[in-house]
């Protein structure tokens, strides 16, 4: 048996280094003491006591340096501003404040492109356009002072600007605000990592004007290269679209992501139904800028550069300055720019001459990335990208040789043919390895992706030995067609025949291995005991057991137990009934829960991608996949938009309907409760028509119908909503949706009794004295407001506030309530507000 050889102790050093910044980032973003001068402060006199120390001490004390330095620097870059940042000097505003800013135009004006939804569609919006500005201060004149920061400008008319055109701009701020329900992105951090803070509405065009004073150099600097970029842009654009012009709608998709990094105009839908697919197939890495697309960049630039000779030393320098000039042309975002760092560091480190270890390259790398985002290290993209190829490098051969044994040498004659082996054999070698290479990073890494996303990709495999090949052609055609279309646009469509062949062929692939049943699993969430179990297990599987060792069997099939263990025991309420209210803005979506049962009591959003992006993360979050019932209380469409992106992958079998929305549909066939019960009977789904008096059983909970009552003469959609009524261990819940002053004066007068533990907030909260009235007679102990910010703070509610618990999703977030089987109370939210009645 060979002697595996020593690490290196510069790896040690690399690989403790960046676990202790790693551990301070997170061990600071815990902590609710010290900002960042108390953490960096310590990690000076940390560092400057191991100057004076040896030995065990020394590294101890540049150990608690480092973590104290990830820390400090990780609040500074993450939760503390800067005197002159645009964040502090807009602090404090209201919702949709009047601002003027002055700053230069750094990306190219888009059209916004909304996310499709064949329920949204009858709620139109105005077309609209969209940039980043780079602002340089608040207002016009040039002594009010630096403001740091950038904002996204949306117009309602297109601005007569472009990339690099300094402008003052006047419209309406909104900061990004906090993440809300669980599993939602935390786009507040996500955009302070990019200097990002809000963004300004702006309702006509003649509110961007130029900006007339007179610019620094360093203001003239940032115009110019903004100004270069936008124009190698759209260059870059027009010379895809022209090699592009014989292509499907997915097949532009398709090429534009693989080069540019972002869709052509137009795109949006094709690119988001592409994107799903190659995301459910495991291959979302292909689609989006990564690693892999800079190595056949690199490979398609040598093959380049080497036509003209053998340039020497030039040659990696040459390959790393078109790389920059690469990463300029695609957007500026974290994985293209990490991908690029990677890239940039192995070209360069070749140009020096020595054979640096890589595995210590990368990880002064990833440490460098931290430094420059702390965010990172939250990131899914960060962890597999460093992750999976430190991985490759300390494993990947030993694994390959497992999988595919190489061949004994005789010493003889024989052995010169894999000196140069035929075509045939060079591609088989490649397929090999290829196999090897995704077959340890789909296992090792699907732990980590199935906890934080709850994707299971059983197909990854064969769907990356179908895709990948084609992939990789249409990035070397698609490569060799942007360099032609950059040096002369009339070059462009040289490789337009095969780039055509090659896009459709992969287009065609996706589609049909996304077609087949099981591709992709939807789970329930796992813990983290069991994700870093599972990692282990799989990485001493693939790189040290032995093939008939039945131990790694046995210990899958103990991780198979757990994870059922947990799916089926962790995540269920031990309440008798609980509901967890979703923060979806002025909709509704509320997730009830009794004895292993499940309904969602409407599912609606002014936000187009809410099913996608909010109510079925939030839900896999709350252990819960599957929802077998579905209330949609009235037909106003922003109660029920996410049905089409929730029908099929939650399961749903039955619908508990209004009177009103059953004849609304019948009497306006072309409207959106015609297309929802369409959407309904495509799915097989059984639809039950409920009026005052009818009940049904949630999980052993009976729930009493109160409105509207049948037949009810009432004009208005909102008063045929449906309000339901329970009770369990001595407390009651009272569902009131949208009802206004006819139901409720119907229902005060039906049940004059009528009283409730916890109340939804009838209509978002909307503050009509029948409502007002209605509450403060009841006196609930908590209410539960789904709105947005606008009717967050009604000052008409203080009176009813003052007695109850008053959740708000808007401030607080998600709620939830549990009812004990004691009678007790206990309520939270997302944002940490938490108690007993």
């Amino acid at each position: 048996m060979t002697t595996p050889p020593p690490i290196p102790p510069a790896r040690v050093r690399a690989v403790c280094a960046w676990a202790a910044v790693a551990a301070g980032i997170w061990l600071g973003s815990l902590a609710s003491w010290g900002g960042a001068a108390s953490w960096l402060s310590v990690s000076s006199a940390a560092c400057g006591a191991a100057v004076l120390l040896r030995g065990k001490a020394c590294r101890a004390a540049l150990a608690m340096g480092l973590v104290a330095f990830g820390a400090g620097w990780g609040a500074l870059r993450e939760r503390e501003d800067a005197a002159d940042s645009l964040a502090t000097r807009l602090a404090g505003l209201a919702l949709e404040a009047p601002v003027r800013l002055t700053g230069v135009v750094s990306t190219p004006i888009a059209a916004i492109e909304r996310p499709t939804n064949p329920l949204m569609a009858f709620r139109p919006e105005d077309p609209g356009w969209r940039f980043e500005l780079s602002v340089d201060r608040l207002g016009d004149d040039p002594r009010e002072g630096p403001a740091r920061g950038a904002v996204t400008v949306l117009a309602r008319e297109r601005p007569a600007v472009g990339a690099g055109d300094r402008v003052v701009v006047t419209g309406a701020y909104r900061a990004i605000g906090p993440a809300l329900n669980p599993g939602e992105s935390d786009r507040a951090r996500w955009a302070r990592s990019r200097g990002l803070v809000g963004s300004v509405d702006v309702p006509r065009a003649a509110l961007i004007a130029p900006d007339e004073a007179h610019a620094g150099a360093w203001a003239r600097a940032r115009s110019g290269w903004h100004a270069f970029r936008g124009a190698l842009r759209a260059r870059a654009e027009r010379s895809l679209a022209r090699a592009t012009a014989g292509l499907s709608d997915q097949g532009r998709v398709l090429v534009h992501s693989l080069l540019l990094g972002r869709p052509p105009p137009g795109g949006a839908e094709a690119a988001g139904q592409l994107r799903d697919s190659f995301t459910r197939l495991g291959l979302a890495h292909v689609l989006a800028i990564s690693g892999f697309h800079l190595v056949v960049l690199v490979a398609v630039l040598l093959r380049v550069v080497r036509l003209a000779g053998d340039p020497g030393r030039l040659e990696p320098i040459g390959i790393a300055a078109l790389v920059l000039l690469y990463l300029a042309l695609v957007p500026a975002s974290a994985p293209i720019l990490r991908a690029g760092v990677l890239a940039l560091a192995l070209v360069l480190s070749e140009a020096l001459g020595r054979r640096y270890d890589r595995l210590t390259l990368l990880a002064w790398v990833a440490l460098g990335l931290l430094v420059w985002r702390p965010s990172e290290l939250w990131s899914l993209g960060y962890q597999l990208s460093c992750g999976l190829t430190a991985l490759l490098l300390w494993m990947g051969q030993r694994v390959h040789a497992r999988v595919f044994p190489p061949p004994i040498r005789t010493g003889t004659l024989d052995d010169l043919r894999w000196l140069d082996p035929p075509a045939w054999r060079r591609l088989l070698n490649a397929a090999r390895g290829l196999l090897s290479t995704t077959m340890l990073c789909w296992l090792v890494s699907s732990p980590l992706v199935l906890w934080r996303t709850g994707l299971l990709t059983p197909l990854a495999i064969p769907a990356a030995m179908a895709v990948v090949p084609l992939s990789v052609l249409v990035l070397a055609i698609g490569f060799g067609s942007l360099l032609l279309g950059l040096a002369s646009p009339a070059l462009a469509g040289v490789g337009a025949a095969p780039l055509t062949w090659s896009a459709s062929a992969c287009v065609w692939a996706v589609e049909r291995l996304d077609a087949i049943p099981g591709a992709a699993l939807d789970l329930p969430p796992v813990s983290m005991a069991w994700t870093l179990a599972a990692t282990a297990l799989w990485a001493w599987w693939l790189g040290w057991a032995r093939r008939r060792d039945w131990r790694p069997l046995a210990l899958a099939g103990l991780l198979a137990f757990w994870a059922g263990a947990e799916w089926r025991w962790a995540w269920r309420p031990a309440a008798p009934l609980r509901i967890d209210t979703l923060a979806v803005g002025d909709g509704s979506a509320h997730l009830l829960r009794a004895g292993g049962e499940s309904l969602l009591w409407d599912c609606g959003s002014p936000s187009p991608s809410a099913g996608r992006l909010v109510i079925r993360r939030a839900l896999r979050c709350l252990g819960q996949t599957r929802v077998r019932t579905l209330v949609l209380t009235h037909p106003d469409v922003d109660h029920y938009s996410a049905l089409p992106d929730l029908l099929g992958p939650l399961g749903v079998r039955r619908a508990l309907l209004s009177e009103r929305f059953v004849d609304q549909a019948r009497e306006r066939p072309g409207g959106p409760a015609a297309a929802a019960l369409a959407m309904l009977g495509a799915r097989g789904v059984d639809v039950v028509v409920l009026a005052a008096g009818d009940r049904f059983v949630l999980g052993g909970v009976p729930f009493e119908v109160l409105s509207p009552p049948g037949g009810a003469p009432w004009s208005a959609d909102n008063e045929h909503s449906l309000a339901a009524w329970a009770r369990v261990g001595g407390r009651s819940l009272l569902l009131t949706g949208d009802a206004q002053a006819s139901a409720i004066a119907a229902m005060r007068e039906r049940w004059p009794w009528l009283r409730a533990d916890v109340v939804e907030a009838p209509h978002h909260g909307s503050a009509i004295p029948a409502a007002i009235e209605w509450l403060s007679g009841m006196a609930p102990a908590v209410v539960l407001q789904s709105a947005g910010p606008r009717r967050a703070e009604d000052p008409r509610w203080s009176p009813s506030r003052a007695r109850s618990e008053w959740l708000v999703t808007a401030r607080d977030g998600s709620a939830w309530v549990e009812f004990g089987r004691n009678g007790a109370l206990s309520w939270g939210t997302f944002r940490q507000r938490r108690g007993p009645e």
